[in-house]
């Protein structure tokens, strides 16, 4: 025979041994979870915080050569004076030249700034070039080029101007090695027109090795790493190709996060799956490891607590054996429920009544504010992931409930709003309705209550018109206010946007109400 305690020291250890490695297993999801969501987010921080400074630091420069534009449209008086006369050329750009020098020492890592004139309407080499020299710590002048020795295929030397003229708008210039500076250098050039003749090219460069350090210093566990394209995929910063070359990113076994600058740039954050997974692997090691002890403690104990058990057992076998031998001076255990029982019993009745505690409405008996923010939480979640596609809210206020607490006491108001719930919730049956206020209520209308809205509104309208409180001997009048609003998958984003129109019809439909029936209004 088998004793009770092999039994129970068998069977609680089997549960616990079953529990433990099914929390364990759990854990272990989770944990992957946790560490995928973790990954996820480092690379979307660490990707959105390299994009904000490079969104700064570009946006300098750009805002930098569009105040420079400005000042010579400013300056540039009659376009025949500065194509025809030399001297007012002259005038013209040394003036601009002086206005937009001091606008260049406030634009961050700038190395060159230059307005090139178009050479078809003035002679070739006309404007300025300045050079930024670090062995003098300033702005020399240069050469400006001939761009009619070049085309939009000589970068270095006529990819600023011919380029910009060819795109006719604002362009940044992806990353090439410039013999005057004798440095890798970005460009951003505008072109400037004057009544719809081009006049030339303004704009700045800055060092390449600035904005590719930006990108370079972005660290994501031990080998992730950042890069920057163009919007044609062509290099800007990337640690396994030369600027300006077309790029296949893709790579196995990476997780990435790519995000837009405001110029059309994308930078992509990377990190390899194997590193992602190490934390992963060394925690669940740590967790199977928990699990094992965890597992023999509870092994442990549970042979000592069933101990602990068998012995008033054991002192009813004794008792009852003295019993059987004739001894009428045993004393037998108390036959009643231990406090175990008694503990299981309340705990399961006090489970039972939980839910009408935490999400039913004391008075009407419908669900409550907590059971409806649970209620929104959830429709949100399912809008937010697409998973439903159609519903509409019902918002629904009674109206002259304070008029009524006020003339007849608070019971007759409590009258109103269980007959007005009671009428809710046997129009709508198959919705759930919340209340949130005190004359508030919201229903949400799904499935075969949505396709039934009008229908089920028209006939709780015609019910209330029949519906009536008996107060003092007088008939009060079950009046409530309504109004609805569909869900729109295309436009709302929120579930609250939903509830605003629900809500604003609701208060036109009161108004109306009010209005029609010569009751007294919010503000009488």
């Amino acid at each position: 025979m088998v004793s009770i305690k092999k039994k129970l020291i068998v069977l609680i250890s089997a549960c616990t041994l079953f529990a433990t490695f099914l929390l364990g297993g759990i854990s272990i999801v989770q944990i992957t979870r946790i560490i995928n969501r973790y990954s996820q987010d480092n690379l979307q921080l660490q990707c959105r915080a390299t994009k904000e400074t490079l969104d700064i630091a570009l946006g300098d420069i750009e805002k930098a050569v569009g105040m420079m534009k400005d000042i010579i449209l400013s300056e540039v008086g009659k376009l025949s004076s500065i194509t025809t006369d030399e001297k007012y050329r002259e005038a013209f750009i040394k003036q601009v030249l002086l206005t937009n020098r001091t606008i260049v020492f406030h634009a961050r890592g700038c190395v060159a700034y230059y307005f090139f004139l178009n050479p078809e309407l003035v002679p070739p080499k006309q404007g300025y070039f300045w050079v930024y020299e670090p062995h003098y710590t300033r702005f020399l002048v240069k050469p400006v080029p001939d761009m009619t020795k070049y085309t939009e295929y000589d970068v270095a030397k006529g990819g600023r101007y011919h380029l910009t003229k060819k795109n006719g708008s604002a362009t940044w210039i992806l990353p090439y090695y410039d013999e005057v500076i004798g440095r890798d250098v970005i460009s951003y050039c505008v072109p400037i027109y004057v009544k719809g003749t081009f006049l030339g090219v303004v704009g700045m460069d800055v060092l390449h090795a600035t904005v590719a350090e930006e990108v370079k210093d972005v660290a994501l566990y031990e080998t992730g790493y950042a890069y920057l394209l163009d919007h044609q995929s062509r290099a800007i910063y990337h640690k396994d190709y030369n600027p300006g070359d077309l790029t296949f990113t893709y790579k196995k076994n990476t997780r990435a996060y790519t995000l837009e600058l405001h110029n059309g740039w994308l930078l992509t954050t990377v990190a390899p799956l194997w590193e992602i997974n190490a934390e992963r692997r060394r925690l669940i090691l740590m967790l199977l490891f928990a699990t094992v002890v965890v597992g023999a403690i509870f092994i442990y104990l549970s042979s000592r607590i069933t101990q602990r058990i068998i012995n008033p057992l054991m002192e009813l076998i004794g008792a009852t054996k003295k019993l059987a031998n004739g001894d009428l001076n045993a004393k037998l255990p108390v036959d009643s429920d231990d406090e175990v029982g008694l503990l299981a019993k309340s705990f399961e009745e006090t489970l039972h009544q939980l839910p009408n505690y935490l999400y039913r409405d004391s008075l009407t008996g419908v669900r409550n504010m907590t059971a409806y923010k649970r209620a929104i939480e959830d429709l949100q979640s399912r809008m937010d992931d697409r998973e439903i596609a159609e519903y509409a809210v019902m918002v629904l206020d009674i109206n002259n409930l304070k008029l009524t607490n006020d003339q007849y006491g608070h019971e007759a108001g409590n009258d109103l709003i269980t007959t007005a719930t009671s009428l809710v919730c046997d129009v709508f049956k198959h919705s759930p309705i919340y209340r949130i206020g005190g004359d508030e209520f919201v229903a949400i209308l799904e499935h075969k209550s949505y396709k039934e809205r009008e229908s089920l509104i028209e006939q709780f309208r015609s019910r209330l018109e029949r519906n009536a409180i008996f107060v003092e001997k007088k008939s009060l009048p079950v009046s409530v206010a309504v109004g609805f609003s569909d869900y729109n998958p295309q436009e709302d984003k929120t579930y609250d946007e939903v509830f605003k129109r629900a809500d604003e019809a609701m208060y036109k439909d009161k108004e109306a109400t009010k209005k029609r029936l010569h009751m007294p209004s919010r503000s009488e």
